[in-house]
Formats: structure tokens, C-alpha cells, sequence
């Protein structure tokens, strides 16, 4: 009997074993600045080429290879850009980072020295996320605290509006966001603090939440106009919404979840319309 119970924890040991781990990022100490606040570690994983990028309160974005356990690339942000938000492209070439100013930058990884990343445009608040699409139109969507959601397209920026620290260099209301901004909208006119934000991978839309219990869904095309509005008054019998402070989509499919500070976690299925 101790010979098979052994043997049952020897099989039950190799099947969750720890395949890798490392100390990714010295110093991951939570930040609070004003009413917004950033977490410890900002974090992003590619699975297609097996990179994972990471952010504290170091001042160093450090991406590592999981597949030959080494550093591929570091980028020194400096401590006064406080990192909120990160994603790489799908080949891994391309790094987009928000950050507490409401700057969204691109950084080049195929360059040796990428310690200065392009400024696309900027937000009046902290970044909570910022993702480029998967689709053919590769747009560049970003939401902040203050509830402005930007969308852009990265085959029509310019970088002639803003200087090295992120300063307008002209007062045109065009360039205060980037030239290639298609819209900018408010998703959230109630005042309500923006905590999470996620967009869809392939389609036109893009959600946020909050801790006051609601999440909006926003179709991207045209106006940007509201698919759905979520309150956690809504149901009868089934799961209320708690405060949102996490969202994400299905890769593929319209099902979107949200979870937050109750312990539940709340799925949600649409249909988009074609016009």
C-alpha cells in the first residue's frame, strides 16, 4: 500500500510540476497615486513566441525568453514612468506600454537600443489598457481612468506632435491625440472611474468597468456608439456584478468576463449586427 501510494504521488508530482520560474522584475511594490492606483506587476504574456514582458516599480521593462530561460531584452523606462500597461505584437516585435502620465508608447524590439520608444499619442489620465488588434486593420485602442477611450491607426501617425517628454508641440486639437487618432470618445459620462478595460482581438468593440458596478460594451465603428450597458441591478435569479476590475474577451468568440472584488467571475455573450 505505501509502495502504490508512493507511486500515485510520484505520477501526481510530474504532472504539476513547476516547469519554470524566476524572479522577473525586483521590486514589485504596490504604487497608489491620488484616487488611481497601479499594480505591483505589470505583466504580459505572448504564447506564440514564448516571451513574457514585465513591469514593477524599478524603472526596467524586462522581457524574457520562456523557452531558453534568459533575458531577451530590457528597456529602461526610468522611475518617473510608472509602467501600467502592456501587450506585444503577435510575431513579439512590437511593444506597446501605457503609463501613469496617459502617454502610449511603441517600442521597437528588434532594435539593440530601445530605451526610447516612439510617443503615439496621449490620454489626460492613467492608462489602464492599451491593445493593437489582431485583424487586418492592426488598430490601436487604449483606455484610461478618466473614461476617454482612443482609437487609432498606426499606418497614420505622425510624430512631429509631441517633443521627447510627451509635450504638445502644437496646439492643434489634431495633434493633442496623434494624427492618427480615427476617434475619441468618452465611455464612461457618468464620471465613474474607468478600472478595467479589454478589446476584442477581431471584433469592432471594446469593453470597460468599474468598481461602481456597471460595464459598458462600445461598438468601435462609426460614433462608437453603446452595444450594452451592464448594471449590476440587472437579473433576477442570476449572478449580480460585482465591482469590475478585471476584463477580457474570448480570442475569437463575442463572450466577454469580468470578474472583481466579490469572488465570482461573470461571462456574458453578444451578437454583433451587420451594417
Amino acid at each position: 500500500a505505501n509502495a502504490s501510494s508512493s507511486a500515485s504521488a510520484s505520477q501526481h508530482n510530474q504532472h504539476s510540476a513547476l516547469p519554470y520560474s524566476h524572479n522577473s522584475n525586483p521590486n514589485p511594490n504596490h504604487a497608489v497615486y491620488g484616487e488611481f492606483s497601479q499594480p505591483g506587476l505589470v505583466m504580459d504574456w505572448n504564447q506564440q513566441c514564448g516571451r513574457v514582458a514585465t513591469a514593477a516599480s524599478s524603472g526596467r521593462i524586462r522581457i524574457w525568453n520562456v523557452n531558453s530561460e534568459q533575458l531577451a531584452n530590457e528597456i529602461i523606462v526610468g522611475r518617473s514612468e510608472v509602467v501600467t500597461t502592456m501587450q506585444t505584437d503577435v510575431p513579439g516585435n512590437q511593444l506597446l506600454v501605457g503609463d501613469y502620465r496617459g502617454l502610449v508608447r511603441r517600442y521597437d524590439l528588434r532594435e539593440k537600443l530601445t530605451n526610447s520608444g516612439t510617443i503615439l499619442y496621449h490620454h489626460t489620465s492613467p492608462v489602464v489598457g492599451a491593445q493593437i488588434q489582431r485583424n487586418s486593420a492592426s488598430l490601436i485602442v487604449s483606455g484610461a481612468a478618466g473614461g476617454d477611450v482612443i482609437v487609432c491607426d498606426p499606418r497614420a501617425l505622425s510624430s512631429n506632435g509631441f517633443d521627447a517628454k510627451g509635450r504638445n508641440r502644437s496646439r492643434s486639437s489634431e495633434k493633442a491625440v496623434g494624427r492618427g487618432t480615427i476617434m475619441k470618445l468618452i465611455a464612461h459620462p457618468e464620471k465613474a472611474i474607468l478600472d478595467a478595460f479589454a478589446v476584442h482581438d477581431y471584433a469592432p468593440v471594446c469593453a470597460t468597468g468599474s468598481r461602481g458596478q456597471f460595464a459598458t460594451i462600445i461598438d468601435l465603428r462609426g460614433g462608437g456608439r453603446r452595444i450594452k450597458h451592464i448594471r449590476y441591478q440587472e437579473g433576477f435569479l442570476g449572478q449580480r456584478m460585482g465591482p469590475v476590475d478585471a476584463l477580457t474577451f474570448h480570442q475569437h468568440d463575442l463572450l466577454l468576463a469580468a470578474g472583481g472584488k466579490d469572488v465570482f467571475v461573470s461571462t456574458y455573450v453578444g451578437r454583433l449586427s451587420k451594417r
